[in-house]
């Protein structure tokens, strides 16, 4: 029981020490162009030692054991047979020590890690935000959260714009018993109306014919803000689709033309350096280029796709 209580208490000792966590927020309207945050937590670092704990060892004790060897039975009956009986004669009785295995509870040593105290932490959180593109209903609430001296941002949004972090940048000084991080968040904002224009119904109207491949997607479409990406498969009924092409098409190879709520693209499939089969898959993916960056948001649809076979 002593043994079993220590090992309680070294558990949740371990996990009381485990590195500390802080969060911080802050919401965002539009107007802000910085925001800076301070948060303090605890570093810890894993030690070991050795703890006494019950296990179970065998000990080899004998036993003796006898049986009777070469002896001699026969059924002996009367001369009706309905009474009948063995009769044996002869033999020797045979003894000898069996080993047995016999477990009893003994004690070994094992290393048992738990956490102690290594130094604190100090960050300084700086969100740059980009408002060129932020007009008015812009409630973006933004979390920084650090476990010992890892940092992480996330937004809660407000779905009316695309929270994207371009960039990130982190130093920081240790000292004797304290480290102090700075980082830093470079945001901007695109409108999602924007994105739910060209994404939002999806790739439709998909046409092949004489190597002109042709399909539309939503209205304003443009190379500047979206990437159009064809993967081209020869096509096998069974088996894996070899692949034979996945490109980036550029805007010179593709032509864009609007169609009222619609952006119709057509691509000569025969002028990206490839042999086109008779038969192929080709699946067409159109995505907003978000570039070096990282979507902070949830949930949004930035990409959209059709996957087609033509024999």
């Amino acid at each position: 029981m002593k043994n079993l209580l220590m090992a309680f208490a070294m558990l949740f000792g371990s996990a009381a020490l485990a590195d500390s966590v802080d969060v911080k927020s802050f919401n965002y309207d539009g107007t802000s162009e910085i925001a800076n945050l301070l948060l303090n937590t605890e570093k810890t670092r894993t030690e070991y030692r050795q703890v006494r704990v019950p296990a179970t060892c065998y000990r080899t004790t004998y036993r003796r054991q006898c049986h009777t060897e070469g002896r001699q039975c026969r059924t002996r009956c009367d001369r009706d047979r309905r009474n009948c009986r063995q009769v044996c004669t002869g033999g020797r009785r045979v003894c000898r020590d069996v080993p047995i295995r016999t477990p009893y509870t003994c004690y070994r040593y094992e290393n048992r890690p738990y956490e102690v105290h290594d130094y604190d932490v100090i960050t300084n959180a700086t969100l740059n935000f980009d408002s060129s593109e932020v007009d008015g209903g812009a409630d973006e609430t933004f979390e920084v959260r650090v476990q010992g001296e890892a940092d992480d941002l996330s937004v809660l949004d407000s779905k009316n714009y695309a929270v994207i972090l371009k960039n990130k940048d982190r130093s920081e000084i240790r000292r004797t018993g304290l480290k102090e991080v700075n980082v830093s968040y470079d945001i901007s904002f695109v409108k999602t109306k924007r994105m739910n224009e060209v994404l939002s119904a999806g790739i439709q109207n998909v046409v092949y014919r004489n190597g002109i491949l042709k399909f539309s997607v939503g209205k304003n479409f443009n190379t500047q803000e979206f990437t159009q990406n064809i993967q081209i498969y020869r096509w096998r009924r069974f088996g894996t689709d070899p692949v034979l092409l996945n490109k980036d098409i550029s805007e010179n190879e593709m032509e864009v033309t609007a169609n009222g709520d619609q952006s119709i693209v057509s691509i000569d499939l025969r002028n990206l350096g490839i042999t086109l089969p008779s038969k192929m898959r080709v699946i067409m993916k159109t995505s907003y280029n978000l570039g070096t960056g990282v979507l902070l948001n949830k949930n949004l649809k930035t990409e959209a796709s059709a996957n087609w076979i033509f024999r």
